[in-house]
């Protein structure tokens, strides 16, 4: 009798311990296999940041293959992971998952399966997974579907009905993101991810990882705390994408630039014959007074961005960079349907890569290349990438160009023109009382530090040389409010009987000279096409000097090392 008892008990005994235990796998092994899940978020992890970078190349939001197949890996190894730690909805809602990322790459394929035929298999899939579960759950009653392993150990009691209600309300939304995507591949035969998808990942998402916080599940913290990143990342792709005017919806305007004297020059030769040609258009931008006289309607003055030298640039920064940011959300307000740059590269280059990057899908224009044939040759492709013409002065440009995707049109200087059809008369000089006495012409140039700095170099050569006595020296204004300053300089150097000369008859000062005292520049350019015989100077600051005998000790350093 005891032996039947005994035998009765041991029973009793297996079939309580199937009762007590909570799941098929031994706790060691639950703790040992949980590293499937990180294993599967590194999956999900690379498809979403390939994603992520895909749609920042394109300025929009797409979906490369590889974003399945590495989604579908991740999701193969999520449903192991919820069977392995008894969580139910995780290993149901990546099922479900698993067909739709399976439907996405079969709708291009040779072999597709129609709408039914793919929802009869998640039908089944949710099934099979399902199963599993039943039959854990039949053998061992006291298994949790939705497990809280609290790997981290941490001193909080188990959650309570509502957390576990949260979290399969944030499950259920977050995966139904992909039943949004699904949705949109059926109607658009086109396997992309709209707005709605993110939106709907991003609330489920939060939800979802609010609740895995306070069960201290570490695999899901990681999984849906990550899974915010790409849903605020591809947000932002869509809304700065919709908050810019329909690129195909252009104003009827036209954008222009100049910020020195030289492009002023040239942007108001270029405006005339835009002017002549569509007079009713809207031109508007940065220029000077010679594009203002044009008819350029002026967002900044030219004035204003008229510094030179590294420690100038660098004490105006900040307001070079208010500059750069107001012409920037000017451009992209009015979406005119070209912008045209002329010349002062750094400032306009950074400008054109901005705009770029911010969708702007109108025609940019470049007027005169960068010296890129002297230095900084990395800016050709800067140029290449980010233009659609440039325009050319010097014809050996097109040389360096002649196997470029960039299309460039050499239009010559305009001042080559302008040089032919000038017609010299002494008049000037009676109007202004000059005397006949042999005249040197000093062009200090156009901004303020180099006019200080060039024209005190200029006056001391004129009064140190034999000149001084036999002729006079007549100087050049760039603009009427720099006056005072040629005048403080003639007065502190002694040379006070010079006279200043508006900048409107310096071609008539550069044929009545002798010779020319010119700041390296167009002006250079200019007494050349005048057959004027021209000494130039280039005085720097001592900031600028000593930097750049560094940068030109560098320079010389590389070349003879390679």
């Amino acid at each position: 009798m005891s032996l039947g008892f005994d035998i009765i008990d041991l029973h009793n005994l297996k079939r309580n311990h199937h009762k007590d235990k909570r799941n098929v796998f031994s706790p060691s092994l639950v703790h040992v296999l949980y590293p499937v899940g990180l294993l599967a978020n590194l999956f999900f992890g690379c498809a979403f940041t390939i994603q992520w970078f895909s749609s920042f190349k394109q300025k929009q939001a797409c979906v490369p293959k590889i974003f399945w197949i590495l989604s579908s890996m991740g999701a193969l190894l999520m449903i192991t992971h919820g069977f392995i730690q008894s969580q139910y909805p995780i290993s149901l809602l990546h099922s479900a998952n698993l067909v739709i990322y399976f439907r996405n790459l079969n709708i291009t394929s040779s072999y597709k399966l129609s709408f039914v035929s793919t929802l009869g298999i998640l039908v089944l899939s949710l099934m099979l997974t399902t199963l599993p579960f039943a039959i854990e759950s039949y053998y061992y009653p006291h298994m949790k579907w939705m497990a809280s392993p609290n790997i981290l150990h941490l001193p909080f009691p188990p959650p309570n009905q509502y957390w576990h209600i949260l979290g399969c309300l944030g499950l259920l939304i977050f995966s139904s993101r992909f039943f949004v995507q699904w949705c949109y591949l059926e109607t658009k035969k086109s396997s992309s991810l709209p707005a709605l998808f993110w939106l709907v990942g991003f609330l489920g998402g939060f939800l979802a990882f609010t609740y895995f916080i306070r069960t201290g599940d570490p695999v899901n913290i990681i999984s849906y705390g990550c899974g915010l990143l790409p849903s605020l990342a591809n947000l932002r792709i869509i809304y700065k994408k919709y908050r810019l005017p329909d690129h195909r919806n252009y104003s009827y305007s036209c954008f222009l630039s100049a910020g020195e004297a030289s492009g002023d020059t040239l942007g108001s030769h270029i405006l005339h014959h835009m002017k002549a040609i569509d007079p009713h258009r809207r031109y508007f931008g940065v220029g000077g007074p010679l594009m203002r006289k044009e008819g350029l309607e002026v967002l900044i003055t030219m004035e204003k961005f008229q510094v030179s030298g590294f420690l100038e640039i660098f004490i105006s920064i900040f307001g070079l960079f208010a500059k750069y940011r107001k012409l920037h959300k000017a451009i992209l307000k009015e979406n005119p349907e070209t912008v045209l740059f002329i010349d002062f590269p750094d400032f306009h280059l950074f400008l054109i890569k901005k705009l770029r990057k911010s969708g702007y899908q109108g025609k940019i224009i470049h007027y005169v290349c960068p010296s890129i044939w002297a230095w900084r040759q990395n800016r050709k492709k800067i140029l290449e990438k980010n233009l659609d013409i440039l325009l050319l002065i010097l014809p050996f440009e097109q040389d360096i160009f002649q196997n470029s995707p960039l299309k460039t049109v050499y239009l010559g200087h305009p001042l080559v023109e302008t040089a032919k059809k000038f017609q010299h008369s002494d008049i000037w000089k009676e109007k202004l009382a000059i005397s006949n006495q042999p005249i040197v012409a000093a062009f200090p140039g156009s901004r303020p530090g180099d006019i200080t700095r060039n024209l005190t170099v200029q006056i001391r050569a004129f009064l140190a040389s034999s000149l001084a006595s036999t002729h006079q020296l007549l100087v050049s204004s760039s603009h009427a409010k720099y006056d005072h300053i040629l005048s403080d300089l003639l007065t502190k150097e002694g040379c006070e009987n010079s006279r200043i000369i508006p900048f409107t008859l310096r071609y008539q000062l550069m044929h009545s000279c002798d010779f020319a005292l010119a700041k390296c520049g167009t002006i250079v350019l200019e007494t050349a096409l005048h057959q004027t015989p021209t000494i130039v100077t280039c005085l720097l600051g001592s900031f600028d000097n000593f930097f750049s005998k560094i940068h030109i000790q560098n320079s010389s350093s590389c070349i003879f090392s390679s």
